[in-house]
């Protein structure tokens, strides 16, 4: 089960309460646009993405001169350290898209070079409407752990059929249900946060239930046009010690997928990621990232330790691998 109260939790509360440990303000980090907060802190993103691409060849066309379009590319090391070494010698393009700003800038400073380029593009809104409309189509497209941030998936599936050669083939991690989507419901039923919360349904899957999402998703795939559709649903835990950590007055960084942990507080990290805090006064976003990582510790993500209580956090979550073919 995801729910858990227990004694333990409680002892885990009063723990984190009698520490005093405050959370420091981090009112000047706009959100998810940090790329070096990002590219510090993916290794364990950057570790599944590399299991899934390692289990899903693509094929190459004859000649070699592939394209791929990579979508939410983010600082944009995974696009060039993890993708384009998999590419064929010889091909024609690899181009990252992302709907940050600061993230195309940072990505094009430090990782632009032959063939490879780096475009602002908001996936979730028609592509006719924006600068990237007419662009050639490609032969592959991927999109790792961004897609939960889309409004609109039926507009960006869209999108990605009219961006796909006729043959060519998508691969996309999408999260499709996480404990902390069901914290941030919680949190959004709260008076203190319901105002900030007001697009929700926005920001975490409409549906909780794994099979109706994969329903969802194929019949919204065949009406678009897509030829051919597999969705793989996957369950990861991802455990961590933390005591060093907490010894240094450090914390756990929690993503709605993926949890991590690093050498950066955690509520500049957990800003970068989070759709909701950017709305808030520095107060209360301190207060709001308390009151998440209390939450936490209900749902049992913090593992007692006899000796460093809420030392230890895991994350649970379900992810989906899709692939089409158009």
């Amino acid at each position: 089960m995801l729910r858990r109260k227990s004694k333990t939790n409680q002892i885990q509360r009063n723990t984190f309460h009698q520490k005093n440990l405050r959370f420091e303000s981090f009112e000047n980090l706009p959100i998810m646009d940090n790329p070096n907060i990002y590219e510090n802190l993916n290794n364990q993103m950057r570790a599944k993405i590399k299991k899934i691409l390692n289990e899903h060849r693509f094929h190459w066309r004859a000649n070699g001169t592939d394209s791929l379009l990579d979508i939410g590319f983010g600082p944009g090391d995974i696009t060039v350290d993890t993708l384009l070494p998999l590419l064929p010698h010889n091909f024609e393009r690899l181009v990252g898209v992302d709907i940050s700003n600061e993230m195309v800038k940072h990505a094009r400073r430090k990782y632009s070079c032959a063939r490879v380029s780096f475009h602002q593009l908001d996936i979730g809104k028609k592509i006719d409407d924006q600068a990237f409309n007419g662009i050639a189509p490609f032969d592959h497209i991927t999109s790792f752990y961004c897609l939960h941030y889309v409004k609109n998936l039926s507009v960006a599936f869209e999108n990605m059929h009219k961006l796909l050669k006729t043959g060519g083939d998508i691969l996309i991690l999408h999260i499709a249900q996480a404990v902390s989507f069901r914290i941030y419901k919680r949190l959004s039923q709260k008076d203190q946060w319901k105002k900030y919360m007001f697009d929700l349904d926005s920001n975490v899957p409409a549906a909780d239930d794994v099979d109706q999402q994969i329903i969802e998703f194929k019949n919204m795939f065949r009406r678009i046009g897509f030829s051919h559709c597999r969705i793989d649903a996957t369950n990861e835990t991802y455990t961590f010690d933390n005591k060093v950590l907490f010894k240094r007055k450090k914390f756990i960084i929690l993503l709605p997928s993926v949890a991590y942990y690093g050498t950066i507080f955690f509520p500049e990290f957990y800003k970068s990621v989070n759709p909701f805090t950017h709305r808030m006064s520095a107060e209360d976003q301190n207060a709001f990232i308390e009151d998440f990582y209390l939450e936490a510790l209900d749902f049992g993500l913090a593992l007692d330790d006899a000796n460093h209580p809420a030392c230890r956090m895991s994350n649970r979550h379900v992810d989906f691998v899709i692939y089409l073919k158009n």
